[in-house]
């Protein structure tokens, strides 16, 4: 997983997927340790703190959310990794819900959830640090149910989007290339007829006739002036991300 996010990295190539070797600290200046509000463990305990963490992780004998807030908190607590320690932390609690089966199909934003107040969570961290886990597990708990009432909110309105536009193709033929671009525009609302003919397959004559189709009838629109290349949105569903993410960001 640290490999993966670190890899492309620059300068961070080579230390990406492995433990670091030096002493680590976090909340003070980067000369010494002498203040920090957490001291990570000497280098050579690091794989033995892993080791356990992930037998903890395999666990099925623990409620998830708690699992996961226990898990996230001792991971960031080893900081096994010279960087890059937040992400794949935040990265490991999904990892979690979706081997435990509480998300399927989605990453629901439950690291945007625990940031939406980083006072508190720091706080929750360090009361973690000094043996109690409970203000760890409330933040996970909060940040779970404010991930499922977001993304409910936003399934719902991008579903709203995808009924407007086929309420505008009322008529089209049903075997028009254009349904098969419609649903495709949750995941990439921005097109051009060579996205369409790389990702479903279509002939270029049928990625031009689909993009027509959506044109005329006011389902996206050119972004760019060019007469060659010409790149279309669809409006609606740029915004409704665009609300999603300035929510995420307000908490």
């Amino acid at each position: 997983m640290h490999e993966a996010l670190l890899s492309a990295q620059q300068g961070w190539g080579e230390y990406a997927g492995t433990y670091r070797t030096n002493l680590v600290w976090v909340g003070t200046d980067g000369y010494s340790p002498r203040g920090a509000a957490h001291v990570g463990p000497q280098p050579e305990l690091i794989a033995g703190a892993m080791a356990d963490l992930l037998e903890f992780i395999e666990r099925d004998d623990l409620p998830v959310v708690a699992q996961c807030a226990i898990a996230h908190a001792q991971f960031e607590t080893i900081h096994p990794f010279a960087d890059g320690n937040g992400r794949c932390g935040r990265a490991l609690v999904h990892a979690i819900l979706r081997n435990k089966g509480l998300s399927r199909n989605t990453a629901p934003p439950v690291s945007a959830g625990l940031l939406r107040d980083t006072e508190d969570y720091f706080a929750a961290l360090t009361l973690f640090r000094e043996g109690d886990a409970s203000p760890i597990v409330r933040r996970f708990a909060e940040a779970c149910r404010f991930a499922a009432t977001s993304g409910r909110k936003l399934i719902d309105d991008l579903c709203e989007q995808l009924d407007e536009a086929r309420a505008d193709l009322y008529g089209v033929r049903s075997d028009a290339a254009v349904w098969r671009v419609l649903p495709n525009l949750i995941a990439q609302p921005i097109i051009n007829t060579r996205y369409l003919q790389k990702t479903l397959g279509l002939s270029k004559p049928q990625a031009e006739r689909a993009i027509k189709t959506l044109t005329e009838r006011g389902v996206v629109v050119a972004r760019t002036g060019k007469q060659r290349n010409v790149v279309y949105e669809h409006r609606g569903i740029l915004d409704v991300l665009d609300e999603y993410a300035a929510g995420l960001r307000r908490g």
